[in-house]
């Protein structure tokens, strides 16, 4: 089947957003606040939950042109870099206590191993890379960061010794989940041993969060059946 061609949501007002859109996630905060400008309508800061499976870098192909395609032919800091990019719009376009949850597993290129889900977490945790070192101005942390820094835990500048924080306004990491796929249709590549878990990365954007286990609970079988697919789960 041919894959269609990308095409920006046609947003012209603002009951617009509230919709089924297929589009580039890289450019959403450029139309909401370009929506915004033009009705004057508040529409940033009212997505409460954020849930994405990112593109897996250069090993899959997913029918665009290469340029569309997050990581696609890029280096692997390159693609990390795009990566921090969505999240830091996600971040920017939600509520202030919105949660993003993001389904993810590592991947394996040229016999290479790249943890992805740790790398998720460290760039959505630290979404301003461009930091500077306020005693010496060294700056240019990468991706992947010098000492690996986490929101709350201060960078520490080679050069001077130096401790400071990055920009505060990043995800929080919470919780991450082993998505047990054991009934799943089974990965059948040579050589390469049977997949059956992702992990699930859980933050919130509010240093206050808290689980509400009952909010999301749904004890009667019959009201969340229409959502049961059957097998394989991996497809729900």
């Amino acid at each position: 089947a041919s894959v269609p061609e990308p095409t920006a949501p046609t947003l012209t007002a603002p009951t617009d957003v509230f919709d089924l859109h297929r589009g580039d996630a890289r450019e959403l905060r450029d139309q909401l606040e370009s929506l915004e400008a033009d009705t004057g309508a508040s529409l940033v800061g009212h997505t409460d939950l954020v849930l994405t499976s990112p593109p897996y870098f250069d090993i899959k192909d997913y029918g665009y042109e290469a340029g569309e395609q997050i990581g696609r032919g890029d280096r692997y800091d390159a693609y990390l870099r795009e990566l921090r990019n969505v999240f830091d719009t996600t971040y920017d376009i939600t509520s202030d206590t919105a949660s993003l949850l993001v389904v993810v597993n590592t991947i394996r290129q040229r016999k290479r191993v790249f943890d992805l889900p740790s790398d998720i977490a460290r760039i959505c945790q630290t979404l301003n890379p461009e930091v500077a070192c306020p005693r010496c101005g060294r700056g240019g942390f990468d991706a992947r960061g010098e000492v690996a820094p986490v929101r709350g835990d201060p960078l520490e500048c080679p050069d001077c010794s130096c401790r400071f924080h990055a920009r505060p306004e990043s995800w929080h990491l919470e919780d991450i989940i082993i998505w047990n796929k054991t009934r799943a249709r089974p990965f059948s590549k040579k050589g390469k041993l049977r997949n059956v878990f992702e992990y699930i990365l859980c933050f919130s954007k509010s240093g206050d969060f808290t689980l509400d286990t009952d909010a999301i609970r749904v004890a009667n079988p019959a009201e969340f059946k229409k959502w049961w697919v059957d097998y394989p789960e991996r497809y729900h």
